[in-house]
Parts: C-alpha cells; structure tokens; sequence
C-alpha cells in the first residue's frame, strides 16, 4: 500500500511499533492505538522505516516458504521415526538416517506393516 501511495505523490514512512508503543495511554484497543500513532507521527523527533521493495519482500516470501517447509518436513521425520521405532531400533536423527524401505521389509519380515487388511 506504501508503494502504491508514494506512486502517486504521497510521502510515506512506516513507524516501528516500539517507537510507538510509549504513546499508547491505556489499554489497547483500536481508537486508542490510532491516537498513539497520531500522536507519534507529529512529534519531530520520530524515526520512520524505510518501505521495502518488491525484491526484498519477495526474498522475504521465499524464506518465510522455505522455513516453513523445513518445518513440516522435519515434523514428518519426526512422525516417521516414532512409528518405526515401534517396529525396529533407530539409533540417530536425520533424513540420511532415516531406513530404506527395502531394509526395513528385510529387518521386518512378516511384521512390515502393508496397509492391507
């Protein structure tokens, strides 16, 4: 929206929450926090943030994706090494440690479960 607004003439900044946070009077609610922030962006002293550009919002994109995936792949690990360790003995962590499926059927024999009944 910064972007968009400075496209047209405006002048835009963005302030830090914490910059603004001494303004806010009582509790927090919407009328309240919009005060503050009126209040803070007229006192001369106030330090804005630059906008960031669409390169950097898209880098931050890919990071935010990729931290999340990791995640996920790492609960995944997690959940696949807690169900083996009912049927075999795993002695480390980590996807290269993780059993071959080829392994495990000749470590198991008959107990490999099929998902057939």
């Amino acid at each position: 929206m910064g972007r968009v607004l400075a496209a047209q003439g405006d002048t835009t900044g963005l302030m830090s929450l914490e910059y603004v946070r001494p303004y806010v009077k009582a509790q927090k609610n919407d009328d309240r926090d919009a005060e503050a922030i009126v209040e803070a962006a007229t006192r001369p002293t106030m330090r804005f943030i630059a906008l960031e550009s669409e390169a950097q919002l898209d880098m931050q994109t890919l990071h935010r994706v990729r931290d999340q995936l990791v995640g996920e792949r790492t609960a995944l690990m997690n959940q696949i090494r807690a169900i083996l360790l009912e049927w075999v003995r795993l002695h480390s962590a980590g996807m290269s440690q993780l059993p071959r499926r080829s392994w495990l059927r000749r470590r198991l024999g008959r107990r490999y479960p099929t998902g057939k009944s």
